[in-house]
């Protein structure tokens, strides 16, 4: 879990350097209060099953909360990558799923075709946000 925060985390600090100077508008308000939203209800519907890794689990999920609302600015930026954002909301659903799994129920998504939607998920967020920055970078 450590790995992927020191992820999000690097996603977070690269996304704010590639959006340098996007204002804080009505549009990102509202977006930040989505991913805000989502975050709360999703670790609501978990927190039964987190037993000691709340704490983890609650700081790892903000951690992807605030890298959504970061990939936002992207798009909010004078280039508008949105690709960059879709690529998070498809990291972000990866890991939701995986965390529904592991602290929610089991059993129920412990058929092959969840593993192999993860890895879909996670493989084309990847893409997308690492196409998303090169041609961003390649940009400015």
């Amino acid at each position: 879990l450590l790995a992927f925060l020191i992820t999000q985390i690097t996603y977070i600090y690269l996304f704010n350097i590639l959006a340098k100077g996007t204002l804080f508008n009505l549009k990102s308000l509202v977006i930040s209060l989505l991913f805000l939203a989502y975050y709360f209800l999703f670790m609501n519907s978990i927190i039964a099953g987190l037993g000691d890794m709340s704490i983890p689990v609650f700081v790892y999920g903000f951690a992807l909360c605030v890298m959504g609302v970061s990939a936002f600015r992207c798009v909010n930026s004078q280039m508008n990558y949105s690709v960059i954002l879709f690529g998070a909301i498809l990291f972000i659903f990866s890991d939701s799923i995986i965390a529904f799994r592991e602290f929610k129920s089991q059993w129920e998504m412990s058929l092959p075709i969840f593993h192999v939607l993860i890895m879909i998920l996670y493989i084309f967020g990847q893409f997308f946000i690492v196409n998303g920055v090169v041609k961003m970078s390649l940009a400015k």
